[in-house]
């Protein structure tokens, strides 16, 4: 159930990839370091200062894993350093496209892998979470035309590797980052 509660805030995240398509680049990019910088400061303080992370960890205890409690950034820093990088680094169809993949392909991937994931691959991940990841991120492709199709296909097929295979601090990084260099790259 905490996944499903994770994955309900990650949804959420979609207003990121929205409003990065409607604003313009330097907006988003003052936006996101903002708020980035803010949410990320806390989050770091939460792990050096231990009556924050204590309240820190009573607010976010239905939706925060076991490992950030102590030890990690949460995956919300992450992703809003990738959506920041992302809009900083690459054109804005190849960041929209990128952050969306995070969102809804890690979403496909969390929720079918736990509930039907039999095939384990790496550090707790399972074919058929990856399986699914790729579906969605290759319809995300296909469904918002931001580039061309193979482009957007090979974008879809780097993020998916990026979210099964168990490199970088957070599949919230790397998702993006991988496959927005890889189709600004193309």
């Amino acid at each position: 159930m905490n996944e499903v509660k994770r994955k309900a805030i990650h949804l959420s995240a979609l207003a990121i990839p929205i409003g990065v398509w409607l604003v313009s680049s330097s907006t988003a990019f003052g936006v996101l370091g903002l708020i980035g910088s803010i949410w990320i400061t806390g989050d770091a303080l939460r792990l050096i200062i231990p009556s924050w992370n204590e309240k820190a960890s009573r607010i976010l205890n239905p939706v925060i894993r076991e490992k950030e409690k102590k030890n990690f950034l949460t995956g919300s820093s992450y992703l809003l350093l990738s959506s920041f990088l992302s809009v900083a680094f690459y054109p804005k169809p190849i960041a929209v496209l990128a952050l969306t993949f995070l969102i809804l392909g890690d979403t496909a991937a969390a929720l079918v892998g736990s509930r039907w994931g039999r095939i384990p691959l790496f550090s707790g991940k399972s074919l058929e979470g990856s399986l699914a990841c790729l579906g969605a991120c290759m319809a995300i492709g296909l469904t918002l035309d931001l580039v061309p199709f193979w482009k957007a296909l090979i974008g879809a097929v780097v993020a998916a590797a990026a979210e099964a295979l168990p490199f970088g601090p957070d599949d919230n990084l790397t998702m993006p980052l991988t496959s927005g260099v890889v189709m600004t790259l193309l």
